[in-house]
């Protein structure tokens, strides 16, 4: 009986022992299938037959002041499936492995930084240096780095969008920012767009290659144009406002005094579109047919003295019409939809600041 009471327990150990191992095995098994659908989503997202970087440019990563964070890659990839020469181009710039230069035919408004780099070749890390320098607040630098990709003249061919945000050109850590557009032309990166925009002095660039802007200063300022798919800028139109009259014009004090009245309801606009300047006039409320002859007579006088002619704002803006017309502007292209979805870039905030020597 005392055997038999053995064997039985030896017998049930065995079974234990069986079933432990098989759960181990299972246990493994399901290690081994989750790792493998582990490395399958990484092979998607990282193929092992994607471009990598060369090492012409290698000069260029190994800076002391190195401007990417530490990671794996220490590249940027656009999430697109983009296979273009040019978007490559544009990943090997962010990631501080290609130069760019200064386009010929480069659109800017008087940046001064543009000097410097004329006839260079310009590092992202150089690019950057340089711009915190313009900064006006050189102990905290610039805010971030911002970047895109845009499609001017929506024809399929990228352009990449770059701008430094937070410049600090109005007042300490403003929304003030310069914003560059960098196309690839004939086997290199070209800087075609290069403006700084702040509270007075306003441009905001869209997906399509569309540019908007406005300003202040003694005038209102508002103007468009656009950036073509062979990355020149067109202007639509440039437009100065002011109520007081234009520069040259009589002033409104001299017709108080001559004719009694308590200002002139009109605003006056200077245009330049293409190689033509348009001027016009707005009467801005309904008046008396005295106080219109008045005003049409005091346009008239200045007409004479300036050696110009005014036309209604409704004529000029046709002027504009059939500009934006001939260039492809429509309404839609300002929408909220066609704005620029910026990325910031992953700089160390050293990058950002002035570096000391």
């Amino acid at each position: 009986m005392k055997s038999r009471i053995v064997h039985i327990l030896y017998f049930s150990v065995f079974i234990i022992l069986i079933t432990a191992c098989q759960n181990k095995e299972d246990t493994i098994n399901s290690v081994e299938e989750s790792e493998e659908t582990e490395e399958s989503v990484i092979e998607i997202l990282f193929p092992k037959n994607a471009v990598r970087i060369p090492n012409e440019y290698s000069d260029l990563s190994q800076s002391k002041h190195n401007t990417l964070q530490e990671n794996d890659t220490n590249v940027i990839r656009f999430e697109e499936v983009q296979t273009s020469d040019a978007v490559k181009a544009y990943e090997e710039f962010l990631s501080g492995n290609r130069t760019v230069r200064i386009a010929d035919t480069i659109y800017d408004n008087d940046c001064g930084v543009l000097m410097k780099w004329q006839g260079e070749d310009i590092s992202l890390e150089n690019l950057i240096q340089d711009l915190v320098e313009t900064s006006n607040n050189l102990e905290d630098g610039i805010d971030s780095v911002q970047y895109a990709l845009i499609d001017c003249g929506n024809d399929g061919k990228k352009q990449l969008a770059l701008r430094t945000y937070g410049m600090s050109y109005h007042s300490l850590g403003d929304d003030s920012d310069f914003t560059m557009v960098f196309d690839w032309q004939d086997g290199e990166i070209s800087m075609i767009y290069a403006v700084a925009s702040w509270a007075r002095d306003c441009h905001t660039l869209y997906a399509n290659g569309y540019v908007s802007g406005y300003g202040s200063g003694g005038m209102h300022y508002t103007w468009e144009g656009i950036i073509g798919p062979d990355g020149g800028y067109q202007a639509s139109y440039y437009c100065a406002v002011r109520g007081s009259g234009l520069h040259g014009m009589t002033l409104y004090w001299a017709l108080w005094e001559k004719y009694g009245m308590e200002g002139v309801p009109t605003d006056f606009y200077e245009y330049k579109i293409n190689d033509e300047t348009v001027y016009a006039y707005d009467i801005l409320k309904e008046t008396t047919d005295e106080k219109m002859q008045i005003i049409q007579n005091y346009i008239q006088e200045n007409e004479a003295a300036m050696g110009i002619h005014f036309v209604t704002n409704d004529e000029a803006w046709k002027c504009v019409e059939e500009n934006r017309k001939t260039l492809g502007i429509t309404d839609e292209m300002g929408n909220e939809e066609n704005k620029i979805a910026w990325k910031t870039l992953p700089l160390e905030p050293s990058a950002l600041k002035m570096i000391q020597n």
